[in-house]
Order: C-alpha cells, then structure tokens, then sequence
C-alpha cells in the first residue's frame, strides 16, 4: 500500500518538459505580438484622424474667410450702384476688384510708408521661402466699405474707405525655420476723395496707410506648403487661366475676371512619422504637378515627408460680375 502511494505522489508532481514550456512561451509571445500590433494600429490610426482634422478645421476656417473677402471684393458696386466701371474687374479698371498694376488699377496712388507700391500686386511665384519645386502666388484683393467693418489685421475701418488685403505666404517666425510657412494677409486703407469720418486723424487722399511698413501680419492659416491663384475670366464661357497667361491677353478690357480659384497644400503640425508606411511627395494643385523639395519640414527624427498633407481647392464668384463660376470647397485626398 505503501508503494502505491508513493507511485502516485510522484506522477502528480512531474514539471513541464521543455517543449512544452516551449511551446507556452511561444503561444505567449505570440499573443503579445497581436496586441501590440492592435495596439499600435489604433495608436497610427488615432494620429493621422487627429492630423486630419486638424487639416480640416485649419483649411475650412482660413479659406472660407479668404472666400468672404474675395466676396466682398465683388460686391463693391453695390456701394455707387449707378458706377458700371466699379463692377468690372480687369487689369485696365482703377476700380479693379483685384489689383494686377498699380499704374492702371490704382491711378495716382502711393504708399504712406514711402514703400514700392509696385509689390502689391497679384502674381504668380512671388513667396521668397517655399517647400515646393513651385513658389507660391500673391492674391491683392481691394473692396469699398458699406459699412464699418474690420480688415483682415483686425483694424477698424469705415464706410467708403478703400480697404486692401494682400494674401501671401511667409516665415511663419521670422526667427525661425525656413520651412515652416504660413498665409498671411497684410491689410492697407485709402480714400479717393475728402469725406466725413470718425477717425481722430482723417486720411490723406490717395496714400495707402498700413501696407509696406514692415510690421507682423495676420495669419490666416498656419503650415501652409502652397499657396496657388487662378483667374476666371469671361471670354467665350469662363476659362480658367493663370496671372500671367491672363496679364498676356490681348484684350483686357473686355475679359473681365469674374472668379478666383484658390490651391493650398497644407501640413499636419506633428510629424506622423511610421503612421504614414508611404507618404505621397508629389500633389496636383490647380493642374499643376508639385514635388516636396528636400528642405521641407522635420523633425530630426524621422522623415521629412512624414507629414499629414492635404490639397484644398476653392472657386469664389466675383458676386456682381456677370457669368461667374459658382463657389465650391473641394478637399482632395
């Protein structure tokens, strides 16, 4: 009886073998794997919905106030509804909608600052930084006040004043990176004829006051890697065409510009780093092919192209010109 208890004790204390242990420890680690895995798919996931939205609420924001002001550039008329002339926007009209020659469009006027006034101008290329093989454009909007309104800097202006808004991209910091750009608008005032105002000290005529003074500018939206403009103009439909290729036509005065298509490229502010397994170093914007040039944003640690990007595409009517393009707000994936 002894030897039979004995017998038992000792198989019911047998330890694994080594394969099994083995084999447990491999079931194990597999099973952390999957986890892990999980884990970090939701973590990547999780990165590029928050850059994503990001994007979205900076690019929705932004554009649609630059649509607003492109807007209200367009309903200037409505101020002298008796003046066909303020409602034509071209390069040949002084009341222009949008400015493509000081000589023409603005007749007799100059900076308060003493600056070039020459530099106000819509054109294509015109950003000294850029994180694309293409600069970015310049968009010089001016409009007449039917009322007292606030200009793109936030200062007060009043009705029947010119404001001008000038819309660019720039260092985001002086002081800092030459990739890390941004849309800035730079906003100016004038009058063309004496009229009673609440301004404490009135205005000269003829001089643009704010513009050309070197002072920080308004940002419009932030980690922006183009900024590109369009022109529709009205000849036989509405043909969509570039500031040169519109500047180069033979007739300007009867190929009024009747719509603004506007192209950005904008950037996550987090590098999304191995979130993004293949991240794109080309976009089309406005028909054109652009390529990250290799001096775009990092962060010293992982690829400079590890950036959420996105393209944004918007087409604003000129509200009182005739046979303009509707508006429309096109993100493109």
């Amino acid at each position: 009886m002894r030897h039979l208890y004995s017998q038992h004790s000792q198989h019911s204390q047998r330890a694994f073998t080594l394969v099994e242990l083995m084999i447990a420890i491999t079931l194990g680690l597999l099973v952390v794997a999957a986890a892990t895995g999980v884990l970090i798919s939701a973590n990547s996931s999780a990165s590029l919905q928050t850059a994503s939205a990001e994007l979205r609420d900076d690019a929705s924001f932004g554009m649609r106030f630059v649509e607003s002001r492109i807007a209200l550039a367009g309903l200037r008329g409505m101020y002298d509804a008796s003046s066909a002339l303020e409602q034509k926007t071209n390069k040949t009209n002084t009341l222009s909608a949008i400015v493509f020659d000081p000589a023409t469009n603005w007749q007799g006027l100059t900076l308060k600052s003493g600056g070039n006034i020459n530099t106000l101008v819509t054109i294509a290329n015109a950003a000294i930084h850029q994180n694309t093989n293409i600069a970015s454009d310049q968009l010089v909007l001016q409009f007449r006040l039917q009322q007292d309104m606030a200009d793109c800097e936030g200062r007060d202006n009043y009705r029947g004043e010119w404001v001008v808004e000038r819309y660019f991209v720039a260092k985001s910091d002086p002081n800092g990176a030459d990739t890390d750009l941004s849309l800035y608008c730079d906003a100016g005032v004038y009058i063309t004829e004496q009229t009673p105002s609440p301004r404490n000290t009135p205005l000269d005529v003829n001089k643009i006051y704010n513009m050309g003074t070197g002072g920080r500018n308004a940002p419009i939206i932030p980690r922006v890697d183009y900024f590109g403009v369009q022109l529709g103009v009205r000849a036989t439909g509405v043909a969509m065409m570039d500031p040169p290729v519109y500047i180069k036509l033979a007739d300007l005065t009867t190929q009024d510009v009747v719509s603004v298509r506007l192209g950005l490229i904008i950037r996550s502010s987090a590098n999304a780093g191995k979130a993004l397994l293949d991240p794109p170093t080309m976009f089309t914007v406005l028909g054109e092919e652009h390529t990250l040039i290799a001096t775009s944003p990092t962060d010293n640690t992982t690829s400079q192209y590890n950036f959420v990007r996105k393209v944004y595409d918007v087409t604003q009517q000129l509200p009182n010109a005739v046979g303009g393009a509707y508006a429309t707000d096109v993100p493109q994936e």
